[in-house]
């Protein structure tokens, strides 16, 4: 009979570790479905764009990434959550170094987010001599019924190709004598195969009419 009960105490014991262990197992598993364990490497591209001196760093957030690791509870993740700093951003030339990094925020914590790595160095590599390139240079601007006109048609053909022109914060009709801000959308990595280095990306006119641009 006192075997019996010894074989008895003993099953229990066993039957309370195992129960013990699956609730561990099972807990281990919640909390990893809870927390998403974000890889910087596929978070993060890093571009080099410029030349030799002029370069400059550009971080590209994958959102698709990002939206593959939210969640279905309404806890949402954006790129705007992340606080990127880069150490040095720009004037970099062949041999600089760099690190970028991702802050431990409260907010990510808070959302159950991590990630393997905070930080990753770079060293700068590849960056060509450059010149100097006005993408602005041959642009003509006039009035045309009230309306701005953006002429391409005497620049380079880079320009024509890479560059696309446009009115920052504009209004809906000009005179002459207005002063606009002509901003520009520029394919960096085709300045950079170019060998350009483009600082100016925005420039201010006074409009006159179209005979006095010819």
């Amino acid at each position: 009979m006192k075997n019996k009960k010894k074989i008895l105490i003993i099953c229990a014991v066993l039957l309370i570790i195992i129960a013990s262990l699956i609730l561990v197992r099972f807990y281990n598993d919640n909390e990893q479905q809870n927390n998403a364990n974000m890889s910087i490497g596929k978070l993060i591209t890093v571009n080099i764009f410029g030349t030799e001196g002029e370069g400059y760093v550009d971080i590209e957030i994958d959102e698709e990434y990002l939206s593959s690791l939210n969640k279905s509870d309404g806890n949402r993740f954006e790129a705007g959550d992340l606080k990127v700093t880069i150490s040095k951003q720009n004037n970099l030339k062949n041999g600089d170094s760099f690190t970028v990094n991702i802050s431990n925020s409260n907010e990510l914590k808070e959302m159950g987010m991590k990630l393997d790595m905070w930080s990753l160095s770079f060293t700068v590599s590849g960056l060509k001599e450059g010149t100097d390139f006005d993408v602005f240079s041959d642009l003509k601007i006039y009035i045309d019924d009230g309306q701005i006109v953006l002429d391409n048609n005497q620049c380079s053909n880079f320009v024509k190709d890479n560059v696309e022109f446009f009115i920052k914060n504009g209004t809906q009709s000009y005179k002459v004598g207005d002063t606009v801000m002509v901003g520009a959308y520029i394919d960096m990595n085709a300045a950079t195969d170019n060998g350009y280095n483009i600082k100016m990306t925005e420039k201010e006119y006074i409009l006159s009419e179209q005979e006095n641009n010819q």
